[in-house]
């Protein structure tokens, strides 16, 4: 039985379009009236479809007469009006124009001809390697398609084109309906096999301890549990990766990959893989862990290709020693400007102060007056055992040179963290600076053979030793400012035109919701920094009122940006709101009617498609984001499903409306012809002539047309090159 529906004024209106017809208020004397249909007009048109309405109908599909039956009901009440306006009867009439256009029946042979191409997809009974039951498609879109495939043979052999016709087109969306699974062949495999391999072996290439940068990346490395390693790395620490769904991104944007686990390495598990796919009767597969293993290899070799080596080559012994100067200045000035609690905290990262601990005790090393330049300077330190660490009742008095190592008189508490790896390279290269040379193996990763003997790749080795630790000590001291202010408060901007971009809809609701949290965190930053009057670019600022620095410029914009990003990304899968769509076709309707575009065939039909398909839209992806409420109202800032897996009307709609706009930019851009000076579409004498005339006159000749030999002017040298381009043909 037909569905039965009254359509609000909003469908109708898009549907008028579809004749290119343009509706104008009654001022509006420049209005086609040929186009303007009046009540009279529509009762006559409704009438002469009488025989399709009561009988004809009934040979049509279901659709199709559903359609009918929608436009006829509001043409109806249209004309129940006492005086319906010159804009509601002409919507209605063409809106029932349109419908009547595009019913169609389809013949039993059509029918069949759709079963027959159906027939290979039917008998693989969605299996690519029968013993592991392999799929091709998802279930669900398969199993309609077999739903659909054994109709069309049952009513293939029917009378009634109605039944013929509901098939023919219940078999066809179920076809275009199918959803192939994501698949990976044995071609594909064996090509990234040969990539990753190929860059695996490279993983000795770079000297021991060289570190680099995979910008964009954080890597997980593996042990019991996960840990998390920076983003600058040395190679060894991305070759045996694999990689997550790739939704794993971090606050600041960073994507998160995770090393294999349980036994398995990397390449073992992509091995493995590639095995059991050599085996399989198809050539393709949509194993999941075959699948997985793969795109761990492909985004492997992309983190592997992305990693850039830091520009350390050979060291020396100078610079070694200037690497030694360096950490004093940079411990020196931590010493002096760190409480004793606070600099215990940073030391040992943790949050708890031992008992013995106080300002006082510690009082010894950070109250010192030192200066940040490795000048010789007195400091009082504790002397007795480990009473040294905490007693201020015996101290002695060393000087801080070059050469002191301050860090022996910090409680280091644990080897293993940055500040004991600290130690111990300070450690080497104040050895190796004084001519001792060992303690190399400790760090040799078999670049050094031999006894130690203080070699260019030693002193190599130790320069990196040290150069990095002190980074991992002192990284978050010497962050580099990327953000000012200033693109904080821009980018908090350009968050609010986002959320009015999406309408604040149902569909982008948790990530509107994040994105507000954001932005109100760096509001109250900005409030922060404002209210700092020794503010400058790069300084962290009190956000909470309690006393401790909270975060600088970059880590606020960086904050904020992975929200808006994220929500970026979500957007572009709705690029187009139905408000957009719907403005635009009025917008082509008025210019074709105005005579401002040209009624090409092809821009009717892509209006009149790209109007039918908005007004029967309703078999939606995302049912937050429909173009019409119950009654039909249409939802302008609601937004179409673009991506590249839309599917149905959502995807006949994006093909129609994008047709359009392709037809409007044809006709709307202006190819300039360089030479074609007098604007006929031809380059001739007497574009020569006219380029003439206007150096005599002083008239200017756009350079874009004139400028034939493209020396920046317009003048007789461009005359004489046309002339010469015609003589030569």
């Amino acid at each position: 039985m037909l569905r039965r529906r009254i359509l609000a004024s909003a469908m109708a209106s898009v549907m008028a379009l579809t004749s290119v017809a343009v509706v104008a208020s009654a001022d509006d004397t420049a209005t086609d009236v040929k186009n303007v249909k009046t009540k009279a007009d529509l009762e006559a048109y409704v009438k002469s479809l009488d025989t399709l309405r009561t009988t004809g109908i009934y040979d049509y599909g279901t659709q199709s007469g559903t359609n009918l039956l929608d436009a006829f009901e509001y043409a109806e009440n249209v004309l129940a009006e006492a005086e319906p306006t010159d804009f509601q009867t002409t919507a209605a009439f063409r809106m029932l124009e349109s419908v009547v256009n595009n019913l169609v029946i389809h013949s039993a042979s059509e029918l069949q001809t759709l079963i027959n191409e159906c027939t290979k997809i039917y008998n693989s009974d969605n299996i690519m390697n029968e013993g592991v039951q392999d799929a091709i498609y998802t279930e669900d879109s398969f199993d309609k398609f077999v739903v659909a495939y054994a109709k069309a043979q049952t009513y293939v052999t029917s009378s009634e084109s109605r039944d013929i016709t509901d098939a023919y087109e219940e078999l066809l969306a179920a076809k275009n309906g199918l959803t192939k699974l994501a698949t990976v062949s044995k071609a594909e495999f064996r090509s990234i096999m040969r990539t990753y391999e190929n860059l695996i072996s490279k993983s000795k290439d770079y000297d021991t301890w060289r570190r680099g940068n995979s910008s964009g990346w954080l890597v997980l490395a593996s042990g019991a549990d996960y840990w998390r390693v920076t983003n600058t790395v040395t190679f060894g620490n991305i070759v045996n990766i694999a990689i997550g769904d790739g939704n794993l991104v971090d606050q600041w944007g960073n994507k998160t990959l995770i090393v294999a686990h349980e036994g398995d390495t990397v390449r073992e598990y992509i091995t493995e893989a590639y095995e059991r796919l050599s085996g399989f009767s198809s050539s393709a597969t949509s194993d999941s862990d075959i699948l997985a293993a793969y795109n761990a290899a492909k985004e492997a070799i992309q983190i592997m290709g992305s990693w850039k080596a830091d520009n350390t080559d050979r060291a020396s012994k100078s610079q070694v020693s200037a690497l030694l100067k360096e950490y004093h200045g940079k411990l020196v000035a931590l010493l002096k400007t760190t409480a004793a609690e606070d600099l215990y905290k940073v030391v040992n990262k943790t949050d708890k102060v031992p008992n013995w601990i106080s300002k006082n005790q510690w009082g010894n090393i950070t109250g010192a007056s030192l200066k940040n330049d490795g000048a010789k300077t007195t400091i009082p330190v504790t002397t007795e055992g480990n009473k040294k660490y905490y007693d201020p009742a015996s101290t002695e008095t060393i000087n801080v040179g070059r050469n002191i190592d301050l860090l022996q008189y910090i409680k280091v508490t644990s080897a293993d963290g940055a500040w004991g790896d600290l130690k111990e390279a300070m450690k080497l290269a104040e050895d190796y600076d004084a001519g001792k040379f060992d303690g190399i193996q400790k760090i040799n990763e078999g670049t050094i053979t031999g006894e130690p003997s203080g070699s260019p790749a030693e002193w190599t080795l130790v320069y990196r030793y040290l150069k990095y630790a002190l980074e991992d000590v002192f990284a978050v001291a010497d962050a580099v400012t990327t953000y000012k202010k200033s693109d904080v408060v821009a980018l908090i901007n350009e968050a609010y035109d986002l959320a009015d971009k999406t309408g604040d809809i149902a569909t982008f609701k948790t990530l509107l919701g994040e994105l507000a949290d954001a932005r109100q965190d760096a509001t109250k930053w900005v409030a922060a920094a404002n209210a700092d009057k020794l503010y400058k670019d790069g300084k962290s600022v009190d956000v909470n009122g309690d006393g401790t620095p909270d975060a600088n410029a970059t880590a606020t914009y960086e904050a904020l940006n992975a929200k808006v990003k994220a929500l970026k990304d979500e957007l572009a899968k709705y690029a187009y709101s139905y408000g957009e769509i719907h403005d635009q076709i009025n917008t082509v309707a008025a210019a074709v009617d105005a005579g401002e575009l040209e009624a090409s065939d092809a821009l009717v039909k892509a209006l009149a498609d790209t109007a039918y398909a908005l007004s029967t839209l309703s078999d939606i992806s995302n049912e937050d984001s429909p173009a019409f409420s119950s009654d039909r109202v249409l939802q302008a800032t609601n937004r179409l499903y673009t991506a590249d897996d839309a599917k149905g009307q959502e995807k006949a709609l994006k093909a129609a409306y994008e047709a359009l706009l392709a037809e409007v930019k044809k006709q709307s851009e202006v190819t300039v012809v360089l030479g074609d000076v007098d604007g006929n579409g031809t380059v001739n004498a007497l574009d020569a002539a006219a380029i003439l005339k206007a150096v005599v006159s002083g008239t200017e000749v756009d350079k874009a047309v004139g400028d034939v030999n493209a020396d920046g002017a317009v003048n007789a040298l461009d005359a004489a090159k046309i002339l010469a381009d015609v003589v030569a043909g």
